[in-house]
């Protein structure tokens, strides 16, 4: 008899454990954690990390950091795709495209201000100092729209930058399934 009562009361906890995860979940929204690291490790630095989203044949974006201490020091994080269909949320600053740093629950779609294929996350040179907010802010989240069957689907990505601007971190990202549909930044 004890051996049925504690059978039962396992089955009956596994199937409250597996429902909660289950409502925690969104089955409509593709999540992945990245952890993608780039580290300047030189005087004269520069390199990218790839983001493929859906997992086929070419890249959706990238992003690419340069660091230079010839002549001062320079630093900036530059992102862009090979699509130009292929954007992310960004405000304008005189001629330049800056990633909009997002927060929680920031819709993400159609309606959002500014979509550019490139531009940058922050700068650095000489003394001129400029578009730093994500800087050693933490985790920061940026929003994306990419073409997949010819339809955009909307997301995010979470990334992190240190205070030296030497690392920074692409830590996960999520996106919609569903075409042309609305996400919010920090949602899966």
């Amino acid at each position: 008899m004890k051996f049925k009562t504690t059978l039962i009361l396992i089955c009956i906890a596994f199937l409250f454990s597996c429902k909660k995860e289950n409502n925690t979940s969104n089955p409509d929204i593709v999540h992945q954690n990245l952890n993608l690291k780039i580290t300047a490790t030189s005087f004269l630095f520069d390199t990218a990390v790839l983001i493929n989203f859906d997992n086929n044949a070419s890249n959706d974006f990238f992003l690419r950091m340069r660091y230079s201490t010839l002549r001062g020091v320079s630093h900036d994080l530059f992102f862009a795709s090979d699509d130009s269909r292929n954007q992310w949320l960004v405000y304008e600053d005189g001629e330049d495209a800056i990633a909009s740093l997002l927060a929680e629950n920031t819709t993400i779609d159609s309606t959002s201000a500014i979509w550019s294929s490139s531009g940058i996350l922050y700068r650095k040179y000489l003394t001129l100092i400029s578009f730093t907010n994500a800087v050693g802010a933490g985790d920061v989240m940026v929003g994306v729209r990419f073409i997949m069957d010819t339809k955009y689907h909307y997301g995010w990505v979470k990334l992190s930058v240190s205070s030296d601007f030497k690392t920074v971190t692409v830590k996960e990202y999520a996106y919609r399934n569903t075409p042309n549909k609305a996400i919010k930044a920090g949602e899966y």
